[in-house]
């Protein structure tokens, strides 16, 4: 168990108070998760709990910390010194290897994917993969035997793969987890109680809430009951202000007649003047209902501005025909026989396994697009300090030429982006990594760039601004090119993916879409779905044209190769049988007959049921003649239905979502 209480820690750069009064408990086996926006705090809560001293230099921090277990610490990133150690030198320090019974050494290694024969090697620290470094770094407080583990941003630095096996590892694990990450599908996933810090009111009014319950469920319901609390206050304030106005009328016409009533006619006079005292106690009613009026809600809500509508690429510009017969690093072969080709608007996305040289390529691309005449060119690097320049504030690094008119744009998008003067005048250095990646973009928008290029763009953004993010790229009419592991990216801003492999680039064809999300689909959807099944393209057109992001039902969606649509399925409320009750059905199941066998189908189930449930709608039905398919993807079946105008009646399977509550 872990019990913090009454946790306060304030800046000591600017006396600024980040967090004020956090409690919270955590019994054995939850998964917790930190959220808020970048640079709240979330890391420094980590450190404090698990040795006060790694907050010390930096801030001021109150409260106590009960636990009977035995903490273990994974921090953002390794220390310098810890990175340059060899590997068997580090872990014999974490956890005292050379004292462990080699069974159990092993044991743990396996448990976690690494080989045992990794704890022999010379080499450094620094020379492992993301995903290799955070498996070791747990292996280390698995060894020690912690029971509570405090992890800072684990998924950072992992490919696709590693993240799969981390989201297992937590799923499963019997320790409690207390984590930050920025990663949504994670935490969607993972945690079972959300810990939102947040500082409102333009960063003056520290705020936190604690909610057991998983993390779309935490982010819907807020956003609901927000919802209606904003439609309340917003009635209230319009019928206020009409009664204000009616208040005002009348106290100007009783002050204008007081004003000119004749002193030879004091009766009236007197009248005027019992009235007045009648409107005035009026005035005070209204200033008191003005108190009791529903407050607007305030939310530290993510605030980024878009690229202007006259950036953009034309349909059919060329923007890059990259060919590479080798792609090398350090005397090293990664990669043979790379080609890709860049045409128009396209939002490109590169994923692959750590170390294969994707920032590698993104490099040499950026640096042959720079001396492009004809394209505006923007650049974020993985390493924010290549492209930022850290003794500068972010102002100069917007306004680098300092004339007033620059200056005053900065700071004005800077203030709509909610930064505070005084991080307007601070180093960037000294800001989180999400505020950095910010002012990046932020820079790109000023710059007008038509073709961004980005490694791992949101990588440092939080939960909450993540969305806003992509919105932002999504609606973006110039070209992307971005290396990434995000998959919530990946489903909503690219437009194609490739896997970097040692061969060279693999167009990805399991991409997922929501097809309410590209309209522009729509037509080729309805051609598709009708030469599947025969039901004709208007009756699929009305469906698909009723979708709203706002209604749960009908949804479509869609598997990509390209931009061709190699599988679908559709969500509506009943699918032509007689059990009208059993609602919603999910209807049109299909793949390609070249493209099965691959687990197409299942991500395309996996994904309605989670779209579903973000709805509230857990529970779906669906009616087929398959016996066996279906329930590897956790499809039941449930009764029989008799379809419109069949004369036998159909299987019906039932699908019942779980959270990771249960």
């Amino acid at each position: 168990m872990l019990q913090v209480q009454n946790l306060t820690i304030t800046q000591k750069r600017d006396n600024h108070i980040l967090l004020e009064n956090l409690s919270f408990c955590l019994n054995d086996g939850e998964k917790a998760a930190l959220i808020g926006e970048e640079g709240n705090g979330k890391s420094t809560v980590l450190k404090w709990i698990y040795d006060p001293s790694l907050v010390e230099a930096y801030a001021d921090a109150e409260g106590t910390v009960k636990t009977d277990s035995l903490l273990g610490f994974l921090p953002q990133e390794l220390s310098k010194d810890d990175a340059s150690q060899p590997i068997a030198d580090w872990m014999e320090a974490a956890c005292d290897l050379s004292r462990l019974p080699i069974r159990n050494v092993i044991r743990v290694l396996c448990e976690l994917g690494l080989e045992h024969d990794l704890l022999y090697e010379t080499r450094t620290m620094k020379t492992l993969s993301g995903g290799e470094r955070i498996k070791l770094q747990l292996a280390s407080l698995l060894l020690r035997e912690c029971d509570v583990l405090l992890l800072d941003e684990p998924s950072n630095d992992l490919d696709l793969a590693a993240i799969t096996w981390l989201e297992t590892f937590l799923q499963h694990t019997e320790k409690t987890v207390l984590y930050v990450s920025h990663d949504e599908t994670l935490l969607e996933r993972t945690a079972n109680q959300l810990i939102h810090i947040e500082l409102v009111r333009r960063k003056q009014i520290p705020r936190v809430t604690v909610a057991r319950m998983p993390y779309r469920q935490y982010i819907d319901d807020r956003e609901r009951r927000f919802s209606h609390q904003r439609q309340i206050a917003d009635f209230e304030h319009s019928e206020f202000r009409k009664k204000k106005e009616r208040y005002l009328s009348v106290y100007q016409a009783v002050e204008h007649a007081q004003n000119n009533v004749s002193r030879s006619d004091p009766g009236t006079g007197r009248l005027l003047k019992k009235k007045m005292h009648t409107v005035q106690a009026l005035g005070k009613r209204l200033e008191k209902e003005y108190e009791q009026l529903t407050e607007r809600p305030e939310a530290e809500w993510a605030i980024l501005p878009k690229f202007e509508e006259g950036v953009f690429v034309k349909n059919g510009k060329t923007i890059l025909d990259d060919r590479r017969d080798q792609l090398i690093a350090d005397g090293k072969i990664l990669a043979r026989k790379i080609h890709l080709r860049i045409v128009g608007p396209e939002r490109i996305a590169i994923i692959g396994q750590n170390g294969c040289g994707k920032t590698t390529l993104l490099k040499a691309i950026a640096k042959e697009l720079e001396g492009r005449k004809d394209l505006s060119v923007g650049y974020m690097p993985q390493n924010y300090e290549d492209a930022l320049f850290a003794g500068y504030s972010p102002v100069e690094f917007l306004a680098p030429n300092g004339d007033k008119e620059s200056v005053t744009r900065a700071r004005l998008y800077l203030g709509s982006m909610k930064y505070t003067t005084e991080e307007m005048e601070h180093p960037v250095s000294d800001l989180s990594g999400g505020q950095r990646a910010k002012i990046l973009l932020l820079r790109m928008i000023l710059d007008r760039n038509n073709v961004l290029l980005l490694d791992e763009p949101t990588r440092n953004f939080s939960p909450l601004s993540a969305p806003a993010v992509r919105e932002m790229l999504r609606s973006f009419q110039g070209a992307i090119l971005a290396v990434t592991h995000d998959r919530k990216f990946l489903q909503e801003v690219a437009t194609s993916v490739y896997e970097l492999q040692e061969t060279g680039l693999k167009l990805m064809h399991d991409q997922m879409i929501r097809l309410r999300e590209h309209p522009e689909l729509i037509a080729s959807a309805c051609t598709w779905f009708h030469e599947k099944w025969w039901i004709p393209e208007s009756a699929y057109r009305e469906s698909m044209e009723e979708m709203t992001a706002q209604k749960a039902v009908p949804q479509w969606y869609l598997a990509m190769d390209g931009n061709a649509i190699i599988g679908g399925l559709g969500v509506i409320e009943n699918d032509f049988h007689d059990r009208k009750n059993l609602a919603p059905n999910v209807c049109a199941v299909y793949v390609e007959e070249t493209y099965r066998k691959q687990g197409i189908a299942g991500e395309l189930l996996r994904l309605v049921a989670e779209d579903m449930h973000r709805y509230g709608i857990d529970t779906l039905y669906l009616v087929t003649d398959h016996t066996s398919f279906y329930e590897r993807y956790g499809w039941r079946f449930y009764c029989m239905a008799q379809g419109d105008g069949e004369e036998m009646p159909t299987r019906l399977y039932i699908h019942q979502y779980e959270s990771v509550n249960n």
